[in-house]
C-alpha cells in the first residue's frame, strides 16, 4: 500500500509514509521497471519446479516397523523427504493417518500411502 500527499508541510496524518504526486508518478516507474522479475501471472509451476517439489515435499514415513492392524500413533510416524516419488497417493499431512488403522505391512522408512490405511 502506498498513498499520496499533496503537501508533505503540512504533516498531515501519515504524511511521512505519503508520496507527493511527482515522487508517486517516479515509485510507479520503478515497480514497471522491476514487474517482469515476479515472473509469470500464473501460479503454474514449471517442470523444473515440479521436479524440485517432488523431491523436496515431505511424506508420512514410518519410523518404525508397522504391522498390519496396527493403529498409527504419533511415536510411529514423521514427516520425511522419500526416495519415492509424491504421487496421489502420498500423504502429506500427519493428521491423515493419526488413529487410523494400517491394512499392511509397512518398513522402518518407507512412506505410508493412501491405500494403506
Amino acid at each position: 500500500e502506498k498513498h499520496i500527499t499533496l503537501d508533505r508541510e503540512l504533516e498531515i496524518e501519515d504524511y511521512i509514509s505519503g508520496l507527493t504526486p511527482s515522487a508517486f508518478s517516479k515509485f510507479i516507474e520503478l515497480i514497471r521497471k522491476y514487474e517482469p522479475v515476479l515472473g509469470e501471472e500464473t501460479f503454474d509451476l514449471s517442470d523444473r519446479e515440479k521436479e524440485y517439489r517432488e523431491k523436496a515435499t515431505k511424506s508420512v514415513v514410518a519410523v518404525n516397523n508397522i504391522k498390519q492392524g496396527q493403529v498409527v500413533t504419533q511415536n510411529d510416524i514423521a514427516l520425511k523427504r522419500s526416495s519415492i516419488p509424491i504421487t496421489s497417493k502420498s500423504i502429506l499431512e500427519l493428521e491423515d493417518v493419526l488413529g487410523k488403522k494400517i491394512k499392511c505391512n509397512i518398513d522402518k522408512h518407507n512412506p505410508i500411502l493412501k491405500d494403506q490405511i
